[in-house]
């Protein structure tokens, strides 16, 4: 039984939470419906988070961002009031039960307990299945709470709910006209814009990136026999195993990919220059703020950033905390050992939940111009020198060039310095290649800035000490986190909110990286991007706009690549996926990705396959790091 007292509120938020009937009866009895209110609003506060891309598509300013969270949230409390007002119209009907208006808000506000843990929703990939799932969760938990206050089954109560959320609906699209233009003029007075919603937002997105909707040349059916070599690699050292990879790859290469050319040329001027619109008025106060702040020293602003980031991590876990409670109780008695293993493991959940909301927040910013002149895709110190720092014999001008060839590094990547296995892949396929193919390498592609994790951010001292620690001890605790950081921004590019902006820009880091090192758009030179581990997502993911803005084939070589199948392959020349029987990570792919399943025969990946644009070699006995068993 709950005690109805202002201490009892977390049990019976608890109580709702979890489906329990008598907690609702309880809810029902509580003297005031202000505790109802707030959950609603901190429910809807939530909600917005999860949802918060909108505002970053409509490209909201920092500061309008905030104050659009709190007026949407107050405005959507104002809407829950007409949800309970329509269910309790449906109760006036004759032979309803009835049930109090006062009484509704009550037990329909607490009903809302589930959407607090919406912020959830902002997760790359894992956010969109945990929103529907908790909006199963709430719509259970309205109707246990109204069969519980009501005295009538979950069957009658269901109905009562779905004719009172219709007759809302009805409402709204008849004589709440006025209110619903009131509600939408309010939230875009509050976020500075014309906020643009569902398919038109995700219009917004398309038209300001570059249309890769037009059909492409037929890809080669060619297969590559000498892959079938990495079979016979197994039982060597990493060195002797980068080393055959890498020659292998350089003779095949040498050989050339037979390719069709795209047709057409593109600008010669960057095509994605001009894709973030600004729309918000400069004389808008909270925009002369946001000037004025640009002011500021970076080191300040650095300052600031890692304090938002410690209020971050403090907020997911006290959010996080009823969760905890209820699990903590299954180790009650247990040893203490145990319990202390749980307190490590509960901190590296919160950890995992702060890495994947920070994931996509550099992505968005950059699309809704948050970072004004400090913007810069191109690379910091393109490698273009040999292993013993000696310069190319022969350059750009010096040489035509057949084909420039890119390379996507994988999640163990913080900037330029590669991981000891892949330098020795890379210095030997640099200068096994024929002298007319160009290797461009260095390219951060974990950041639509191209700005590695160790230089100019606020826990930049973090992955410094991590690639200290990680060069020395592969399994250090802090390398891990740098790769469960880099797994997230895999995730946001598959995402498929995040995802068209996120491949527009790392599509934007590769075309400034083939500019600098001499590639001439519309010139028709093949491309091919060579991706290992989550390299090879980013790889197939940006190559359809890279494709459209240089006017050229593109083909993509996959080393042990996680690839999504929301990537659209068909617009690949070929795809060459290489898989160690070992490589436990790149089968995660095939399960995670349900695109990739056989009974999805319309997914990009499957169409692809059976077109003949997508080879898959066996590479033996061998994983992800080059190493055979």
């Amino acid at each position: 039984m709950f005690e109805v007292a202002a201490n009892s509120l977390p049990q019976l938020v608890e109580g709702a939470f979890t489906l329990d009937p008598e907690a609702f009866r309880q809810i029902a009895s509580l003297p005031k419906v202000i505790p109802a209110l707030v959950i609603v609003l901190l429910a809807e506060l939530s909600l917005g988070i999860g949802h918060s891309i909108i505002l970053f598509i409509n490209q909201v300013k920092p500061g309008r961002f905030l104050f659009s969270l709190l007026v949407n949230a107050i405005l959507f409390t104002i809407g829950f009031l007409f949800l309970v007002f329509s269910t309790w119209l449906v109760c006036q009907l004759p032979g309803s039960v009835n049930v109090p208006f006062f009484t509704l808000v009550k037990v329909l506000g607490f009903s809302y307990a589930p959407l607090l843990f919406s912020f959830l929703g902002a997760l790359p990939y894992l956010g969109v299945p945990i929103l529907n799932v908790l909006s199963i969760w709430r719509l259970l938990a309205m109707v246990v709470g109204f069969a519980a206050v009501a005295g009538i089954g979950a069957g009658k109560a269901f109905g009562y709910v779905a004719v009172g959320w219709f007759t809302l609906q009805l409402l709204e699209n008849t004589l709440g006209q006025p209110i619903v233009r009131l509600y939408k003029t309010l939230a875009d007075r509050a976020a500075g814009v014309e906020l643009v919603r569902g398919r038109a937002a995700r219009e917004r997105v398309q038209t300001s990136l570059w249309d890769v909707s037009t059909p492409m040349a037929q890809a080669t059916q060619e297969t590559l026999p000498e892959v079938q070599q990495f079979m016979q690699a197994a039982n060597r050292s990493h060195r002797e195993s980068a080393q055959t990879v890498a020659q292998t790859m350089a003779q095949t290469m040498a050989q050339g990919f037979t390719v069709e050319a795209a047709s057409g040329a593109a600008s010669l001027a960057n095509p994605f220059q001009n894709c973030i619109l600004q729309t918000a008025s400069p004389d808008d106060p909270l925009v002369q703020l946001n000037q004025r702040t640009g002011k500021i020293p970076h080191l300040v602003k650095l300052g600031f950033s890692l304090i938002g980031m410690v209020i971050l991590f403090v907020a997911i876990a006290v959010l996080l905390r009823p969760l905890r409670m209820n699990v903590s109780r299954f180790f009650d008695g247990w040893p203490r050992i145990l319990q202390l293993l749980f307190n490590l493991t509960w901190i590296g959940v919160v950890a995992t939940v702060f890495a994947g909301l920070l994931a996509p927040l550099e992505t968005l910013g950059w699309w809704a111009g948050w970072y004004g002149d400090e913007v810069e895709t191109v690379g910091t110190g393109f490698r273009s020198e040999t292993a013993n720092g000696q310069a190319l014999s022969q350059s750009v001008e010096d040489v035509d060039i057949s084909r420039f060839i890119v390379y996507l590094d994988g999640i163990g990547q913080s900037g330029e310095t590669y991981t000891p296995d892949v330098e020795e892949f890379l210095d030997t396929l640099e200068p096994a290649l024929p002298r007319d193919m160009k290797l461009i390498q260095g390219l951060m592609m974990y950041s639509v800035l191209n700005k590695p994790l160790d230089q100019d951010r606020p826990l930049a001292f973090v992955w410094r000490l991590a690639d200290k620690m990680r060069f020395t001890n592969p399994t250090a605790l802090l390398g891990l986190f740098l790769n469960l950081r880099n797994v997230f921004i895999v995730a946001v590019s598959a995402d498929k909110r995040y995802g068209p902006i996120y491949n527009q820009g790392i599509a934007q880091v590769l075309y400034d990286g083939l500019i600098q090192q001499g590639y001439r758009p519309g010139s028709g030179i093949p491309i091919t991007l060579i991706g290992y581990s989550g390299g090879g997502e980013m790889s197939v993911a940006a190559a359809p706009y890279l494709k459209r803005a240089m006017g050229a084939p593109i083909e993509a070589i996959s080393l042990g690549g996680v690839m999504s199948a929301n990537n659209n392959f068909l617009k690949l020349e070929h795809l060459y996926h290489l898989v160690g029987d070992q490589d436990s990570v790149e089968q995660i792919g095939p399960i995670i990705y349900p695109g990739r399943w056989k009974i999805f025969p319309l997914s990009y990946w499957n169409r692809a396959k059976r077109k003949g644009k997508i080879t898959i070699f066996r590479w033996g006995r061998w994983d992800i790091r080059f190493r055979g068993a």
